[in-house]
């Protein structure tokens, strides 16, 4: 699965199963990239990591130590890890978390 797909399918599982937690403006820039609509700005992972930002709890597990950034990545729901997995976010786990350091 390309970055793009893994995308499309996160941002459609967030929709989905957690909508009512997002703000229309939110909910509106989620369809935009499940419809592979929205606007790529800093590069082909740019949509995930837009997504991972609007992932529950990804900001602040972020800027704790690795292992718990971890920890909360292997919490996460289904259909939130299944999609990062598949795009290959899962093996490039401690990268992200430098990103944001």
């Amino acid at each position: 699965m390309t970055s793009e797909q893994a995308a499309r399918e996160l941002a459609a599982n967030l929709l989905r199963y957690e909508s009512a937690r997002f703000s229309p403006s939110e909910r509106a820039e989620l369809q935009s990239i499940a419809n592979g609509t929205a606007p790529q700005t800093y590069g082909k992972f740019d949509p995930l990591i837009k997504l991972l930002e609007k992932v529950k709890g990804f900001s602040s597990a972020v800027g704790k130590p690795y292992s718990a950034f971890k920890k909360w990545f292997d919490g996460l729901p289904w259909y939130v890890k299944g999609s990062l997995k598949a795009s290959g976010v899962a093996y490039n786990l401690y990268d992200i978390w430098q990103l944001f350091h």
